[in-house]
């Protein structure tokens, strides 16, 4: 993959609030915003465009809708009234304001399909966008906007379509084991798209140590509150899947201490994360 380079302005200072994001040698430009910052950001988003609604569920469940629309500004407005889930959004823009209905309604089909097909978040659409005829040249100029829409929510933090981990096609190479007899930690995990599941059924320490406190001791509770970790004789259980985006995370959590994870997690022919993935 060439370079890129992603412009992030925070027009408030505070990107907690609204940041826009722009790929410097793209024509697409993404609004991320707080619900209530909407009205103060009708000037950045009063034209056509994609946009994706996301927020949490009664069971804090992370869940996103996905739509398109001939003002952007005015049907958030809409769905600030009608959707009760979300709390952020983000615009998908043409700089040029550009955007026509064949490329919104591929653009907001082949989202939804794509984000279905990743399944981190429960998409709360009720349907898979409006499917419209689009002559091959223009499916190929959308195709061409989601590549660059894919990177640039990345880099705002929402992972929208990077597929999680999977079972499939388990092996000796790609399930890496973190173990330890005399304190009682025995937990599995596999290895992809930069990610460590640690899979379910694996044993945790139960405490973790005044030194790894600080770093995991807020991400322990996290996990035991969303019933991903079980007390059980002593030790903890992952009762579900977990995805971490850091190894050593996964190793503190499983030890109970500070760990380096890329050279603790082995896999059944000892060899080291960082064997497998980074010292090729």
């Amino acid at each position: 993959m060439k370079a890129k380079t992603i412009e992030i302005f925070l027009p408030g200072g505070n990107p907690l609030e609204l940041e826009e994001a722009t790929l410097t040698t793209s024509v697409i430009k993404v609004v991320h915003i707080n619900q209530s910052e909407l009205e103060n950001s009708k000037e950045r988003i009063n034209q056509n465009g994609c946009y994706v609604l996301y927020g949490r569920d009664e069971n804090e469940e992370s869940i996103i809708y996905i739509g398109e629309a001939d003002n952007i500004f005015n049907r958030l407005k809409q769905h600030k009234k009608s959707k009760n889930f979300w709390n952020q959004a983000y615009a998908i823009q043409h700089i040029g304001n550009r955007f026509d209905k064949a490329n919104l309604h591929f653009l907001e089909n082949l989202m939804i399909k794509e984000a279905l097909t990743a399944n981190r978040y429960r998409v709360a659409n009720g349907n898979k966008g409006q499917k419209n005829n689009i002559t091959e040249s223009k499916e190929a100029e959308s195709i061409n906007f989601f590549e660059d829409i894919k990177l640039i929510l990345h880099t705002l933090g929402l992972d929208l379509f990077k597929p999680k981990n999977s079972k499939v096609n388990l092996n000796v190479t790609n399930i890496f084991y973190f173990k330890s007899h005399s304190v009682g930690y025995n937990a599995s995990a596999i290895y992809e798209n930069d990610e460590l599941t640690v899979l379910e059924g694996s044993i945790a320490a139960f405490k973790i140590r005044k030194s790894n406190n600080k770093s995991n001791g807020g991400l322990q509770a996290k996990l035991i509150s969303e019933d991903v970790l079980k007390e059980n004789d002593g030790m903890y259980v992952f009762v579900k899947d977990y995805t971490f985006t850091s190894p050593s995370a996964a190793g503190g959590i499983v030890s109970g201490s500070s760990t380096n994870g890329w050279t603790a997690w082995k896999n059944a022919n000892n060899k080291t994360l960082d064997e497998m993935f980074r010292n090729k």
